[in-house]
């Protein structure tokens, strides 16, 4: 099996606050003894770097109807570390999936990390998440970069997420 034929497969959650943690890439293991299972990526979105001001300034008229101001958003990418064979492997998994069960679980293992992440930093305010906050969710599968990067090759989205989106419109 070459590295170009590995698919991974991915449950991906996207939420409308930073998650607590630092972007980049975690491992996770269900016991110290054992092989990672699962690589968490986090990335946060959407929102511009604020600066702090360093000098006072002046206050200046407001223009009318103005854009929204963009918040951050944080993106979940928890990557299962176990590689299928292949394009037809990878869509025969995706076909029977249940994908309510696997972002569950995705949610799960997410809470796992940031309750461990409340006790490390000693974050009182940092919070849990639950599946119908997530503004999306994305159950597919794709190469490993491509996944990492928060693309893939293929997706689904859970029919509750999609309720959940509709509603909110």
């Amino acid at each position: 099996m070459t590295t170009s034929s590995r698919r991974f497969r991915f449950v991906q959650l996207e939420f409308p606050w930073v998650l607590g943690p630092d972007a980049g890439r975690y491992t996770i293991r269900e016991r110290l003894s054992e092989a990672p299972r699962h690589i968490l990526v986090l990335a946060v979105l959407g929102a511009p770097e604020r600066r702090l001001l360093t000098r006072r300034r002046r206050s200046r008229d407001a223009p009318p109807g103005p854009p929204p101001e963009s918040v951050p958003t944080s993106r979940a990418t928890l990557v299962d570390t176990a590689a299928l064979a292949g394009p037809q492997a990878a869509e025969k998994w995706l076909g029977a999936a249940d994908l309510e069960v696997l972002a569950a679980d995705a949610v799960a293992r997410l809470n796992r990390v940031l309750h461990a992440h409340r006790i490390a930093t000693a974050d009182p305010y940092a919070r849990e998440v639950a599946l119908g906050q997530a503004l999306a969710v994305r159950v597919g599968y794709g190469a490993g970069e491509q996944v990492a990067d928060g693309r893939w090759a293929r997706a689904r989205e859970p029919v509750r997420s999609r309720r959940c989106a509709r509603r909110s419109a």
